[in-house]
């Protein structure tokens, strides 16, 4: 059994700049991995051994189907798409930056950058694009003996020939729960995150324990908060509410993210806002029907203090409105989970179902509401089998 949690660094000013060069040259050294492959990726669509495999596996016979199959293999491993080929590959890059990757940080990070081509080689990926700097906000290590390391109180930077070798930032640990978990269980996954809260940088540790010592958290009368039920669940996610339905009759329907509705009107506001200042300074950029221009014919944007100010205020009201949405999520996985240890999970197809309810898709997020239930279930060893709605 893993549990994560979340311990916010207390940094100061030199280590975050240590920090945001150290995820600017992991970005970095992923989008030349990502270049390279591109290179191949195109070889491989050009070659005639995927040319004639296409042309196999259109005739839809299970023989030509078959080998098809194994042609697409034999040029995907010609060509070095696997995950092993990517963790070779991204060597000869990481080497001109050894002072601020360690090896086993490359390794993830070949990961990361597997894991695009793997969607869009295998499963419903449309197109493989660069890891853009600003989006680039988490960095692993899955190896505790080297590179990003836990001492219990202590996230320590020492990889081989690293600047700032020995580099020790301290965690904040709030509680006694969490500083049970550190005493009882090994740390087996270590990842730094960063993310803008009041307009601030922030960076967090987010541990992974190997919980063979399980840790509970008690209230006040010392019952265990949120123990896992026994029996069987019914759970119906639908577009904006769910059905809960278990073995002693109880049922009922609750909605999806409740109270969500007020943080979304006004990041609208602030959305109409920006617009209006982001017109009135650039009247150059927009037609006679008040439509942008193609942007061929557009000039340089300017924004005003106004709106950087509002650009600012969106991205936190952004920030809590995800936040709230998470927290809603997991306070009715908690209250389902008490209910029984085996799921029934129903789902519908929920991009299919955007065209007619894409607003209320957009603030309940059903689809986030099942992959963070499925993963808690994951977590308390439970049982879950999901059944699509409407699948033939």
């Amino acid at each position: 059994m893993y549990r994560t949690l979340s311990f916010r660094l207390e940094t100061e000013e030199w280590m975050n700049h240590f920090l945001d060069k150290k995820m600017a040259v992991s970005c970095r050294v992923c989008n030349l991995l990502v270049a390279d492959m591109l290179k191949k990726l195109k070889k491989r669509e050009e070659s005639e051994e995927y040319i004639k495999a296409c042309e196999l596996y259109k005739t839809q016979d299970k023989d030509s189907m078959k080998q098809a199959r194994e042609l697409f293999k034999k040029v995907d491993k010609d060509l070095g798409f696997s995950k092993y080929q990517f963790m070779s590959a991204i060597v000869k890059y990481r080497q001109y930056y050894g002072c601020w990757i360690g090896s086993t940080e490359a390794q993830a990070l070949a990961s990361r950058v597997w894991s695009v081509f793997e969607r869009y080689l295998y499963k419903d990926g449309k197109k493989v694009r660069f890891f853009r700097r600003r989006d680039f906000n988490a960095i692993v290590n899955y190896n505790m003996k080297t590179g990003i390391t836990f001492d219990g109180e202590n996230i320590t930077f020492s990889h081989r020939g690293a600047k700032r070798k020995g580099l020790s930032i301290p965690v904040r640990i709030s509680n006694g729960y969490e500083r049970e978990m550190i005493a009882c269980n090994k740390v087996v996954t270590v990842t730094i995150k960063r993310n803008v809260c009041r307009r601030h940088k922030m960076y967090w540790a987010q541990l992974t324990f190997n919980c063979e010592n399980p840790v509970y958290k008690y209230d006040s009368d010392g019952v265990v908060i949120d123990r896992v039920g026994e029996g069987n669940v019914n759970v119906t996610v639908g577009n904006d509410s769910v059905f809960i339905e278990d073995d002693n009759g109880y049922k009922t329907s609750i909605t999806l993210a409740e109270g969500i509705e007020i943080a979304t009107e006004k990041r609208k506001k602030l959305n109409r806002k920006m617009d209006s200042s982001r017109r009135s300074t650039n009247p150059e950029n927009y037609n006679d029907d008040k439509t942008i221009k193609e942007r061929k014919d557009q000039k340089p944007w300017k924004f005003s203090n106004r709106y950087k100010r509002l650009r600012n205020d969106y991205g936190e009201t952004y920030r809590k409105e995800c936040e709230t949405r998470k927290i809603r999520h997991y306070e009715l996985i908690s209250k389902i989970m008490k209910h029984g240890n085996v799921y029934n999970l129903y789902v519908e197809d929920y991009k299919s179902s955007q065209m007619a309810d894409g607003e209320i898709i957009a603030n309940r997020s059903p689809a986030t509401f099942v992959e963070l239930f499925k993963s808690k279930v994951g977590i308390e060893g439970g049982t879950i089998n999901i059944v699509k709605v409407g699948a033939a």
